[in-house]
């Protein structure tokens, strides 16, 4: 995840974000729509990309070698809901997402964000991102329905694991699990923070 800045005063919803993205001078631009706000993101670092990359490849493997759904890449954007409070949308594009097979909308519309909550998100946290606003991205993604968010922090070369009712850290001398919502997956987290 990268640091996130306004860039927008008013407030939109999912289909205006949709558009305000189709415009070409937006199409090259990392933005995300949280609580209705455009927010922008600078690109990733090298390590922050190869650190995703691998994590993608592990994951991908293991859910196509068990016929467990799809996984996405940074980038996809996945509408989020409406605040209960604020009643504005969120429309949030995470490093990796895991959709299990089941909840795969079938056929898979061509154009549009994710209108399924993944079951799993991962957010690879960069040396410039805020702590309050890592945290507020959590918060929306376990209040969306997201089962299990993994905030994976390589510069301590640890993970956080977070679901609706606890949290666990992970850190380089353990092996990384996919709990309840992908059973069987373990990775030695000394693997992927090998540099």
């Amino acid at each position: 995840m990268a640091n996130m800045t306004l860039t927008e005063q008013r407030y939109y919803t999912a289909d205006e974000f949709w558009d305000y993205c189709q415009l070409p001078e937006n199409q090259d631009r990392r933005i995300e729509l949280l609580e209705g706000e455009i927010i922008s993101m600078p690109f990733a670092t090298l390590y922050h990309g190869i650190i995703a990359g691998q994590l993608t490849g592990n994951l991908g493997l293991f859910i196509r070698q068990n016929d467990l759904g799809v996984v996405t890449a940074a980038g996809t954007g996945f509408v989020m809901g409406v605040n209960p409070i604020s009643g504005k949308e969120s429309i949030l594009a995470p490093d990796i997402a895991f959709i299990r097979k089941d909840r795969v909308p079938q056929p898979i519309p061509p154009t549009g964000y994710g209108r399924v909550v993944p079951d799993l998100v991962v957010e690879v946290v960069s040396p410039n991102d805020k702590p309050d606003e890592l945290e507020e991205k959590i918060v929306q993604y376990l209040r969306a329905g997201v089962r299990l968010v993994w905030a994976l922090y390589p510069r301590t070369r640890t993970i956080l694991a977070h679901t609706a009712d606890k949290g666990m850290r992970f850190d380089e001398t353990m092996s990384l699990d996919g709990g309840d919502v992908l059973p069987g997956f373990t990775l030695s987290l000394a693997e992927l923070f090998k540099r």
